[in-house]
C-alpha cells in the first residue's frame, strides 16, 4: 500500500480480531474501503496467492486466514437463516489446499460450539500438502467434529442421507485451479451440494463454488460488499472475499437428525448420531 492508503496501517482482514469472533458485520464495517473495489477474478485470486507465497507468507497462515473467514461467513449465514444450532454443519473438503481451508473452517466452527461433520472427499488416502494434512489431523482431537473419508460415490451417498437437516454446507472441494471434467467422488459431492440447495440448505463456497462441469461458473468474480439476504461475502487472506451462495428459506422442523458414518470405512453401513 502507498503512503496515506488506509490499508498501510491495517493488518490483513483475517488478522482483524473481528474475524476470530466470526463477526462478519464488524469486519465489513472495518474494511468498508476495500469492499468498494471491482470484483476479483479466479485468475487474480490465484496470482494473489502466489505473490503472497513469494513474499514469504507461509501456506499454513494463508490457510488459517481463508478458513477463518469461511467459518465467519458460514456462521453469519446460519444465523441469518435461523439455522445456527438447528443441525450439524457439513464441510465437504477436497484433497488440496481448498480442502485445507475447509478443515480450518470446521475447526473454527466447532470452537464456536457447532456440531461439524467433515467429509474428506477424495480417493487419496490422505489430504495433500504440508498444511492441509496437519489441519485434517487436528480435527481428530475435537469432540464435536466427526471426520469421514468419502473415497467413492457410495461413501458420498451416505453423507447425503438427511442432508436437508444440515444447518449449512461448506463447499471446499476444489479451488480456482480446477481444470477438466470432474471425477468421482468429487462429482457426486458436487451433485450433493446442488440437491442440498434445492432443499433449501445454504451453501458457502471457498473461493468459488465447485462447478458441476469442471469449469468455473460464469460469475467467477469475487466481490466484497455489505452482506445481503441471499449472499454473504467476507474478505479472505488476500483482502478479498471467498464467494458464497445460499438462499433464504424457512426454519427446519423441530426434530433434526443427520445420519452419517463414524470413523473408518467399517462405519459406512452402521452407526447413527443424532444432533439436536
Amino acid at each position: 500500500p502507498s503512503a496515506g492508503d488506509p490499508e498501510s496501517n491495517l493488518l490483513l482482514p483475517a488478522d482483524d480480531p473481528a474475524i476470530f469472533g466470526l463477526d462478519v458485520d464488524g469486519l465489513a464495517d472495518q474494511w468498508r474501503f476495500a469492499m468498494e473495489r471491482a470484483p476479483m477474478s479466479a485468475e487474480a485470486m490465484t496470482g494473489a496467492d502466489r505473490r503472497a507465497q513469494r513474499l514469504g507468507m507461509p501456506t499454513a497462515r494463508l490457510m488459517e486466514h481463508a478458513g477463518t473467514a469461511v467459518a465467519a461467513v458460514a456462521h453469519a449465514v446460519a444465523v441469518e437463516h435461523g439455522r445456527w444450532g438447528s443441525g450439524p454443519i457439513l464441510v465437504l473438503a477436497g484433497p488440496g489446499n481448498n480442502g485445507g481451508d475447509g478443515f480450518v473452517a470446521a475447526r473454527r466452527l466447532a470452537q464456536r460450539g457447532a456440531q461439524v461433520v467433515v467429509g474428506f472427499v477424495s480417493s487419496a488416502a490422505r489430504p495433500e500438502g504440508q498444511a492441509t494434512g496437519p489441519n485434517w489431523d487436528r480435527l481428530g482431537a475435537i469432540a464435536n467434529v466427526s471426520r469421514i473419508h468419502a473415497e467413492g460415490a457410495r461413501d458420498v451417498a451416505v453423507l447425503a442421507q438427511g442432508i436437508e437437516r444440515a444447518a449449512v454446507i461448506v463447499d471446499a472441494l476444489l479451488g480456482t485451479g480446477v481444470r477438466g471434467a470432474l471425477r468421482e467422488p468429487i462429482r457426486s459431492a458436487v451433485d450433493l451440494t446442488r440437491r442440498a440447495r434445492e432443499a433449501g440448505v445454504p451453501v458457502v463456497a471457498v473461493d468459488t463454488p465447485t462447478p458441476d462441469g469442471g469449469r468455473p461458473h460464469e460469475r467467477r468474480g469475487i466481490r466484497s460488499g455489505r452482506p445481503s439476504r441471499r449472499h454473504r461475502h467476507v474478505p479472505s487472506a488476500q483482502g478479498r472475499p471467498p464467494d458464497e451462495e445460499g438462499r433464504r428459506n424457512g426454519r427446519p422442523s423441530p426434530r433434526r437428525a443427520y445420519r452419517h458414518p463414524g470413523r473408518g470405512r467399517s462405519w459406512l453401513t452402521r452407526g447413527r448420531i443424532e444432533l439436536r
